[in-house]
């Protein structure tokens, strides 16, 4: 049988003892409703306006109203033990459901689904709005057991929830949602899921068959839920005043949506207490409000929240425009973004602009913060993805870990840009952009980073370390940093990069072909290194460091009017302060512009190896050498140009101390003393770009070492001067033979204060060619 009907208006219909107040459908394969004007329905069970549970039905309603004037549920708020109503238009066992224009505003007493409630089949909803709705779960609709469903061009406004689903409550799909081209406006769930709660009750969706006596375990297929171009506005609930999703077997997508004025009491805006994937795209997000936790999405499939659900009569009406109202005036912004458990998270096309009025905040970690917990069904992995591209955050203000902070990762961060960024400071204040924390329990190679064509500008620490990136996941196989910008960074300790190292694993920083130069510049920090400190000991002693074709420009010429006139220390020694076993490698590099003597030498490289092929060091002031100061390290540098440096103390160009193995084509060296039984090697050869260099003693080399063969090969140093003595060299140990062979020497433009070459003790020196 079909049933149709047409052009129909009725007013103050009523169901005494049944269900459907307007309309039972008992026996129908095919249901078509065109403009009916409905108004003031009511049944004393459910479907005060529609009731069907035929089997099979295919049900279409369009271009129709129904409208609730007189006994409103969102005025009357009954006791919870009472109402066992299901929604206006409940339809049950339909096979589909096709909603086109049609107008619900206001509804009578219901439970679930305060204008429909539809139990499963396939539903499509296409141009519909929802004004006044009221029900206990799923204020709009309540959606349960469905098949695929498409909602587009729908518009919830003005709708409560008692407890979850202000605009919807989906339960158990057993197909896709796509949620698109709609709104949510002033929508509120009291508990959770302000617009839409998505909810699969059994996680596993596996099926057991037995073939043949042999259990085989079928794993039921991934399900997806779908936002595109969904805006949602003025919204609230105690957690999640946008969205809650609880399904391990479904992926969640949000793309082109925007969110603005969401208030929550927790985790607010956006709850993913279960997900296969979340992946957002192009999400405009502003005024988030939130007390603790996240204020815009929050990741954690092991988090259980319970609410309680007490028989109560709350107070008559609700006032929709008072949403917000001096809501947490005292309180900050949270942290917008906690993915806690996720193997895959993916953000593309995001602008954040996260800004607080006070220099304090209640909230304690950065504006994204990846920090999945490990479980054994991710196949052993230990690591989970998260990726940013194209993103765009501009004046914010973060804690610790200022935008990321990221733990189990392995992080694709691509083509972002980061204008203007305020870390307030707190228990743990470490990472300006980037904090990647570990654990060393759990060690993995395969977890790394790499962050590639973005900018970084005008960072601001207030306290804390490490401008750029804080480091303490030991067990990354790699950082890579490529085609990158940072400038204008300002942090208490270690400017730009601060790591406590890694135990197999490298850190790469360099400019690719088709991208931008990688530049660091206009950075500084209060103590301590400037612009990148990297540890190794006992627990973290490879730390292979590579920097190609990269420029550092320090540009930190007024920093007395930050902190007074500093003084050198040898434990803050380095622009650049490295240690570990691998060595620090430099080429093609520009080194420019660091003046502060206290600072040291620009690359403070301990008792290890660097080696260097045609970088330019220039501009440069350091207190014991200008370039290297180094305790028995490794030193070899090819084609490197080095001029217009200037050191305060000693060597000018060299420094030695002890146990150094040096070759040099091009270079300056300060050497610390480590043992009195060590020999050094110093060769410096076809050194043809060494000029402008300044020291109170030695202007081109101080020699400080018991046992040291020095030799000078086809070398031409220029403009060089010591203001005490020692023009050239000025070697000082009277008790020890010194060696020193000269072949094809061009010294030109020499200043000394007392004479070219003093030396105290025994020496051996055989010259050739030399010409002063």
């Amino acid at each position: 049988m079909q049933f149709e009907l047409q052009d129909f208006t009725c007013q103050t219909t009523e169901s005494i003892t049944g269900s459907g107040g307007f309309l039972y459908i008992k026996e129908a394969i095919y249901s078509n409703i065109t403009n009916l004007q409905l108004y003031d329905s009511y049944s004393a069970q459910s479907g005060s306006q529609i009731y069907t549970q035929k089997q099979g039905l295919q049900f279409m309603l369009s271009n129709s109203g129904f409208y609730q004037i007189l006994n409103k549920a969102l005025d009357q708020y009954p006791y919870d033990s009472q109402i066992k109503n299901y929604g206006g238009i409940t339809l049950l066992n339909t096979i589909s459901t096709t909603l086109n224009q049609n107008q619900f505003e206001g509804n009578s007493i219901s439970k679930t689904g305060g204008a429909i409630y539809v139990y499963g089949g396939y539903l499509s909803i296409f141009g519909c709005s929802f004004q006044d709705m009221y029900a206990f779960y799923g204020a709009a609709m309540f959606l349960d057991s469905i098949q695929d469903v498409v909602i587009e061009g729908q518009v919830i406004q003005t709708s409560l929830a008692k407890y979850q689903g202000g605009g919807m409550f989906i339960k158990n799909p057993k197909g896709d949602i796509q949620i698109l081209d709609s709104v949510f406006n002033k929508v509120v769930a009291e508990n959770e899921g302000g617009c839409v709660y998505y909810l699969v009750e059994d996680q596993s969706d596996t099926q057991v068959l037995d073939f043949f006596g042999i259990q085989i375990t079928i794993i039921g297929p991934l399900k997806t839920l779908e936002f595109r171009n969904v805006n949602i506005t003025k919204v609230k609930a105690i957690n999640a005043s946008s969205v809650l999703v609880s399904s391990l077997r479904t992926n969640v997508y949000f793309s082109s949506c925007q969110l603005i004025q969401s208030y929550g009491q927790a985790i607010n805006s956006i709850f993913i207490k279960l997900a296969n994937m979340v992946e957002i795209n192009n999400f405009n997000v502003a005024s988030l409000y939130s007390r603790s936790h996240s204020s815009f999405l929050y990741v954690d499939n092991s988090e259980t929240v319970f609410i309680p659900i007490s028989d109560s009569k709350i107070g008559p009406s609700f006032d929709f425009e008072a949403i917000g109202y001096l809501f947490y005036s005292d309180r900050d912004i949270m942290t917008p973004i906690i993915v806690k458990s996720a193997k895959q998270f993916f953000i593309e096309n995001m602008f954040m602009m996260c800004q607080m009025e006070r220099l304090t905040t209640p909230r304690t970690q950065a504006l994204i913060i990846f920090q999945p917990q490990l479980h054994n069904e991710w196949s052993g992995a230990q690591y989970a993805i998260f990726a940013d591209i194209n993103s765009f955050y501009k004046n914010c203000e973060g804690l610790n870990g200022g935008i990321y902070s990221l733990q189990y990762h392995k992080a694709y961060l691509f083509n972002n840009t980061v204008i203007g960024l305020v870390s307030m400071g707190g228990d743990q204040p470490n990472g300006g952009i980037f904090s990647l924390l570990g654990d060393d329990f759990y060690f993995n190679d395969y977890r790394s980073v790499t962050i590639r064509n973005s900018t970084f500008e005008n960072i601001e620490m207030i306290v804390g370390t490490g401008g750029f990136i804080y480091q303490n996941d030991k067990n990354l196989l790699f950082i890579k940093v490529e085609s990158v910008t940072v400038r204008k960074v300002r942090a208490d300790y270690h400017a730009v990069f601060n790591m406590l190292g890694l135990f197999i694993g490298s850190l790469y920083i360099y400019s690719l072909p088709e991208f931008q130069r990688t530049e660091f510049s206009d950075f500084f920090a209060k103590g301590s290194t400037q612009l990148l400190y990297i540890q190794g000991n006992i627990r973290s002693g490879y730390n292979n460091v590579k920097i190609k074709d990269t420029t550092v420009d320090c540009q930190n010429k007024d920093i007395t009017i930050l902190m007074g006139p500093p003084n050198f220390s040898e434990y803050d020694e380095g622009v650049i302060r490295y240690e570990g076993a691998a060595g620090l490698q430099t080429e093609n590099c520009i080194f420019r512009n660091c003046r502060q003597s206290y600072q040291g030498a620009f690359i403070k490289i301990g008792s290890y190896k660097y080696k260097d092929k045609g970088s330019q060091f220039y501009n440069l002031t350091g207190t014991y050498g200008s370039i290297v100061s180094c305790t028995g390290c490794n030193l070899i540098m090819q084609d490197t140009i080095i001029h217009d440096s200037y050191s305060t103390q000693s060597g000018g160009a060299l420094y030695f101390t002890y146990n150094s193995k040096a070759k040099m084509y091009g270079g300056f060296l300060f050497n610390e003393q480590q043992s009195y039984f060590d020999f050094s090697v110093i060769t410096i050869q076809n050194s043809k770009a060494i000029s402008n260099i300044q020291s109170q003693q030695g202007g081109f080399a101080y020699i400080n070492n018991p046992q040291t063969d020095i030799t000078l090969l086809n070398v031409e140093l220029s403009n060089i001067t010591s203001i005490d003595q020692g023009g050239i060299f000025y070697v000082d140990l009277p008790q020890f033979a010194i060696k020193i062979i000269i072949k094809i020497l061009k010294l030109s433009n020499y200043l000394v204060g007392s004479i070219k070459v003093q030396i105290k003790g025994s020496f051996s020196c055989k010259m050739l060619q030399a010409l002063l």
